[in-house]
């Protein structure tokens, strides 16, 4: 037990922080076994069950619970495992085309009238500048 006020504090924030962390590290945890729970199947939706999974390993390391080399190798980890399973459960983000840029719409040549015409700007006078006093 905590003697000194400084040591009790202490104590008191390292129990906060470590419900915190638990709480994050059960979600990691939550969806860790999903994604293997799909992969063992053969679900379809593999990639956006990654793509959560790779969320949750970024929540961790802002949380500063993981390191981030350690999130790094986490991940390709789970990208490799993902691969072994063959091209048709890879995840959709990473699968996708460049798309090509759209072309510009033609703009057609209107002739103006002279009443359609923009009139001309005015131009406000300047004011004289201020007197200083003494």
């Amino acid at each position: 037990m905590p003697v000194t006020k400084s040591a009790i504090k202490a104590h008191k924030q390292s129990l906060t922080k470590r419900s915190r962390n638990k709480h994050f590290v059960a979600l990691y945890k939550e969806t860790l076994k999903k994604f293997e729970r799909a992969i063992a199947v053969g679900a379809a939706d593999v990639g956006e069950i990654l793509s959560h999974l790779q969320s949750a390993i970024d929540t961790l390391v802002k949380k500063n619970v993981l390191h981030a080399n350690t999130a790094a190798r986490r991940k390709s980890a789970h990208a490799k495992t993902l691969a072994k399973m063959g091209s048709a459960l890879a995840p959709v983000s990473v699968a996708k085309a460049p798309k090509a840029p759209k072309a510009a719409p033609a703009k057609k040549a209107v002739a103006k009238t002279e009443t359609e015409a923009t009139p001309e700007k005015t131009v406000a006078p300047k004011k004289a500048p201020a007197k200083k006093a003494k």
